[in-house]
């Protein structure tokens, strides 16, 4: 008994000297793990479990969703790879364990890692051999080759034409654009003016805004940074050998060109900018060069010129189309040789539940593999993606599932996605570390992906009260706006798209500076009353002056009929209704600030789960069945119309009231209009008492609008409207 009792007080204080004294982690015990997508807060949490080794990770990164397939991996190497794709680093607390945080200094070298690959893209492009030759002085014996070329272009194309062949082919149609857009002398203006620029400075605009680069002053305007006057002059130059060579006989043969469009249904808008270009008289002294950012790497260029008057003026956007053509070249993967994608037991349940709710002809709340209160997609199709990657490479796999993904989910749902696509979009919105045993994936330019995440609960809430209200109203947009901080959220988007396929379409952009508003000032705008300007909290003027200026492309600014303010002066410019030239220093105080409304009869066309979406009006109908009966410009747009037309006459609709909002800003004698279609701001109502119908039963009053539209279109059917 004496011998028992000293071996329990000899065992008891070894098991005290052993907790007491410190513990060293083995970081090189083997790992192995598979699991579906969980958050890093519950990997580290198993792991932990696992390993006899605490690991915690820190907001916001504890709430990323990672993937995980990895056999007998040391836990020091798996480590290192979730340090890589949650862009942290590892941190030794003072109670031994070791915490999973972006620090500023790692967030700050993300960014610069991120910032130098995209400034890389854009030297690439701007500074290609196709840019150079923009930039270097136009001669006129390149001007000679260039008309020469388009001449043998088109004489090649009638000589072989087909009669029942009414579109050009694709390399026909780019050699004839890119001559054209070679001579053009306000396009090699923008080339110079982008190798002069530095190219840093657009990695300052936050993306989805713009900013406009000029030499005239301004608040709201970017100063170059060097003088633009020489490069006005050459492009004087340029255009007066473009126009004196263009009338000449070695020049554009304009018989010819005429010929050529009778025979070919095809535009070219070179061609109209080179023409319009070598026509214009002005001698242009401002200079206003806007950069839209609207992908983190994806810029649009566009370029305004007026005189000191602002009488003569002068729009190009830069060989938008070819930019978009050579960034894809540079994103075009090299696909791997996958033949099938393992879809896992859960995918394949979510895809069933989605498909047989759409099919419900009404439904009180949703299933709970559609709720996102309930279930993570992020957890199903894009991780069976990536799981599918890895086992292609036979690797073990370190992931972050991120909601560039997302739109994975609704491809699977539709079930006609080709499976390359799924593998491409993986490949082009990823980038990858590769070892010889393990890839670890991340998203491309992580560093511009780090948002909150959505509240799914209040998303789950915003659902339900769709499918109670029957089809969408604006109050739901503005609490989506609020759901998402008005950023762009996928996995958010395909949800709310579950019940209404368009929604992303009809995403409004207003909605920031109206939930800025106080509730009583929100109402009054909706309801057609008018605001100063000087009434609104300084938050609301910043961010009201921000959209104006960084955000809306569609603007027009009109001036009062029998009004001289400023008159002549700004009469050139308000034909492209361009904000900066006419208030480079912001809107004056007194401006009054309203909502007008547009309302429009029309049917929803589609209908999920009891909520009615897709909604046409009577113009959309009309030119329906004009291009599915008749030979359009446009095999695609024949056959859309043909599908659209046919689904018209298989389904059921619902008459209902759209309601359009524009934002307009008064000042003085101008009238600043951001179009309806640039806010987004959209209401529908059902229109009371008329029952669901059918394409052969239209309600009276929507008949005679198609059919008064359906009249122009069909009086005579050999020309495009």
């Amino acid at each position: 008994m004496r011998l028992s009792c000293r071996g329990t007080v000899l065992w008891g204080m070894v098991s005290f000297f052993a907790l007491a004294s410190p513990q060293v982690a083995d970081f090189e015990q083997p790992i192995t793990f598979r699991q579906s997508a969980i958050t890093v807060k519950q990997l580290l949490e198993a792991l932990s479990r696992q390993t006899g080794v605490r690991l915690t990770a820190a907001p916001p990164i504890r709430d990323e969703f990672v993937l995980v397939a990895v056999e007998a991996m040391p836990l020091k190497e798996l480590m290192e790879h979730l340090a890589y794709v949650t862009d942290g680093e590892w941190v030794e607390q003072e109670d031994g364990s070791h915490r999973l945080t972006r620090t500023p200094r790692v967030a700050q070298r993300r960014r610069a890692e991120d910032d130098a690959q995209i400034l890389q893209r854009w030297r690439e492009l701007f500074f290609s051999e196709r840019f150079r030759a923009l930039a270097e002085p136009l001669t006129a014996e390149q001007l000679r080759t260039q008309f020469s070329q388009i001449r043998q272009v088109i004489r090649n194309a009638l000589d072989k034409h087909d009669p029942t062949q009414t579109e050009l082919d694709s390399d026909t149609h780019r050699t004839v654009e890119r001559a054209f857009n070679a001579m053009n002398p306000e396009y090699r203006l923008i080339a110079r003016l982008l190798q002069q620029i530095d190219l840093k400075r657009f990695l300052e605009i936050p993306v989805g805004e713009k900013r406009v680069f000029s030499n005239v002053p301004g608040r709201y305007l970017t100063p170059f940074g060097f003088s633009v006057q020489p490069l006005l002059e050459q492009y004087l130059r340029e255009r007066e050998l473009l126009r004196t060579l263009w009338r000449s006989a070695e020049g554009f043969d304009e018989g010819l060109w005429n010929e050529f469009e009778s025979r070919y249904r095809s535009h070219f808008f070179s061609h109209s900018d080179a023409r319009e270009a070598m026509e214009a008289e002005g001698i242009y002294s401002c200079v206003y060069l806007e950069v839209e950012r609207y992908g983190v790497a994806s810029l649009w260029i566009t370029l305004l010129l007026t005189d000191e008057s602002q009488q003569a003026i002068r729009l190009a956007a830069f060989l938008n189309e070819e930019i978009l053509v050579l960034q894809e070249a540079l994103d075009e993967p090299k696909l791997p040789a996958i033949d099938k994608i393992e879809w896992s037991e859960q995918t394949r349940q979510f895809g069933d539940a989605a498909r047989a709710f759409f099919r419900m002809a009404e439904a009180e709340a949703l299933p709970a593999l559609l709720d996102p209160a309930r279930t993570e997609p992020l957890t199903l199709v894009p991780s069976d993606v990536l799981l599918t990657y890895a086992q292609h490479k036979k690797k073990n796999l370190v992931a972050l599932v991120n909601e560039s993904l997302a739109n994975l989910i609704e491809d699977y749902i539709e079930g006609q996605t080709p499976l390359n696509l799924y593998v491409r979009t993986l490949m082009t919105t990823y980038e990858e570390r590769e070892t010889e045993k393990a890839v670890s994936l991340r998203p491309k330019w992580s560093s511009y992906g780090w948002l909150p995440r959505v509240d799914r609960i209040a998303l789950s809430r915003l659902m339900h009260q769709i499918l109670k209200d029957k089809h969408l109203r604006l109050q739901h947009f503005l609490e989506f706006a609020a759901i998402t901080h008005q950023r762009r959220q996928s996995v958010a988007y395909t949800y709310v798209q579950l019940l209404d396929r368009e929604f992303s379409f009809m995403s409004p952009r207003a909605t920031a500076f109206l939930l800025s508003l106080t509730p009583a000032q929100r109402q009054a705008l909706l309801t057609g009353e008018s605001i100063a300007l000087n009434q609104l909290s300084r938050p609301s003027r910043e961010q009201l002056f921000r959209e104006l200026y960084y955000v809306y492309k569609y603007i027009s600014v009109t001036q009062e009929q029998g009004t001289n303010a400023r008159v002549p002066e700004a009469a050139g410019i308000l034909r492209y209704g361009w904000l900066h030239p006419l208030f480079p220093n912001g809107i004056p105080e007194d401006a009054q600030i309203s909502l007008s409304a547009r309302t429009k009869l029309g049917a929803f066309t589609e209908r999920r789960a009891g909520v009615w979406s897709s909604f046409h009006d009577a113009l959309r109908f009309a030119m329906t069945e004009r291009f599915a009966k008749y030979e359009s410009s446009s095999q695609l747009l024949s056959d859309f119309s043909q599908q659209e037309y046919e689904r018209y006459r298989a389904t059921v609709m619902l008459l209902a009231n759209r309601k359009r909002y524009a934002l307009t800003v008064r000042v003085g004698a101008f009238t600043i209009s951001v179009s309806e279609r640039d806010t987004g701001l959209t209401d529908f109502e059902r229109v009371a008492g008329v029952d669901p119908f059918t394409l052969e039963n239209l309600p009276e009053e929507f008949r005679k609008q198609v059919e008064e539209h359906k009249r122009r279109f069909f009086r005579d059917a050999s020309e495009d409207p």
